[in-house]
Protein backbone atom coordinates (compact mmCIF):
# COMPACT_ATOMS: atom_id res chain seq x y z
CA UNK A 1 0.00 0.00 0.00
CA UNK A 2 1.34 3.06 -1.21
CA UNK A 3 -0.13 6.35 0.09
CA UNK A 4 -3.50 4.78 0.52
CA UNK A 5 -3.50 2.87 -2.79
CA UNK A 6 -3.06 -0.58 -3.17
CA UNK A 7 -0.66 -1.23 -5.86
CA UNK A 8 -1.76 -4.70 -7.84
CA UNK A 9 1.47 -5.40 -10.28
CA UNK A 10 -0.62 -8.22 -11.86
CA UNK A 11 -1.19 -7.39 -15.61
CA UNK A 12 -4.70 -6.31 -17.03
CA UNK A 13 -6.52 -8.94 -19.66
CA UNK A 14 -5.55 -6.02 -22.06
CA UNK A 15 -1.98 -6.02 -21.41
CA UNK A 16 -1.88 -9.87 -21.87
CA UNK A 17 -3.47 -9.36 -24.84
CA UNK A 18 -1.07 -7.28 -25.96
CA UNK A 19 1.79 -9.01 -25.06
CA UNK A 20 1.67 -11.89 -27.58
CA UNK A 21 0.51 -9.84 -30.39
CA UNK A 22 4.29 -10.09 -32.88
CA UNK A 23 3.38 -13.30 -34.67
CA UNK A 24 -0.08 -12.18 -35.84
CA UNK A 25 1.09 -9.01 -36.74
CA UNK A 26 3.75 -10.94 -38.64
CA UNK A 27 1.27 -13.22 -40.55
CA UNK A 28 -0.76 -10.55 -41.30
CA UNK A 29 1.63 -8.79 -43.11
CA UNK A 30 2.72 -11.74 -44.85
CA UNK A 31 -0.56 -12.49 -46.16
CA UNK A 32 -0.13 -8.89 -47.83
CA UNK A 33 3.22 -9.94 -49.14
CA UNK A 34 1.89 -13.01 -50.71
CA UNK A 35 -0.17 -10.83 -52.98
CA UNK A 36 2.52 -8.55 -54.18
CA UNK A 37 6.34 -10.22 -53.56
CA UNK A 38 6.69 -13.77 -54.11
CA UNK A 39 3.89 -15.72 -53.29
CA UNK A 40 5.22 -18.48 -53.53
CA UNK A 41 7.66 -17.85 -50.04
CA UNK A 42 5.66 -15.50 -48.50
CA UNK A 43 2.57 -17.62 -48.74
CA UNK A 44 3.92 -20.98 -46.28
CA UNK A 45 5.40 -18.32 -43.68
CA UNK A 46 1.99 -16.39 -43.27
CA UNK A 47 0.68 -19.73 -42.88
CA UNK A 48 3.29 -20.99 -40.89
CA UNK A 49 2.75 -17.89 -38.51
CA UNK A 50 -0.75 -18.76 -38.64
CA UNK A 51 -0.27 -22.04 -36.89
CA UNK A 52 2.09 -20.36 -34.40
CA UNK A 53 0.10 -17.67 -33.77
CA UNK A 54 -2.87 -20.52 -32.67
CA UNK A 55 -0.48 -22.56 -30.96
CA UNK A 56 1.55 -20.16 -28.66
CA UNK A 57 -0.84 -16.87 -28.60
CA UNK A 58 -4.06 -18.95 -28.17
CA UNK A 59 -5.76 -16.72 -30.97
CA UNK A 60 -8.18 -19.65 -31.76
CA UNK A 61 -9.89 -17.58 -34.54
CA UNK A 62 -7.54 -15.23 -36.02
CA UNK A 63 -4.90 -17.76 -36.07
CA UNK A 64 -6.97 -19.82 -38.38
CA UNK A 65 -8.40 -17.00 -40.10
CA UNK A 66 -4.41 -15.84 -40.81
CA UNK A 67 -3.69 -19.64 -42.14
CA UNK A 68 -6.65 -19.81 -45.01
CA UNK A 69 -5.72 -15.67 -46.01
CA UNK A 70 -2.66 -17.17 -46.35
CA UNK A 71 -3.09 -19.79 -48.78
CA UNK A 72 -5.69 -17.62 -50.41
CA UNK A 73 -3.44 -14.78 -51.29
CA UNK A 74 -0.62 -16.87 -52.52
CA UNK A 75 -2.79 -18.33 -54.91
CA UNK A 76 -4.01 -15.08 -55.87
CA UNK A 77 -0.69 -13.54 -55.75
CA UNK A 78 0.70 -16.60 -58.06
CA UNK A 79 -2.33 -15.99 -60.51
CA UNK A 80 -2.07 -12.64 -61.10
CA UNK A 81 2.25 -13.15 -60.85
CA UNK A 82 1.28 -15.53 -63.90
CA UNK A 83 -1.25 -13.43 -65.97
CA UNK A 84 1.20 -10.01 -65.22
CA UNK A 85 4.16 -11.74 -66.38
CA UNK A 86 2.59 -13.73 -69.45
CA UNK A 87 0.53 -10.98 -71.17
CA UNK A 88 2.64 -9.11 -74.19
Amino acid sequence: MINGVVKNDAPTERQEQRKGSALAFLGWAFVVLSLLWLPVVTSPIAVILGFLTKKVEGRDIQGPVIMIAGIACGVLGFLIGLYAFTKE
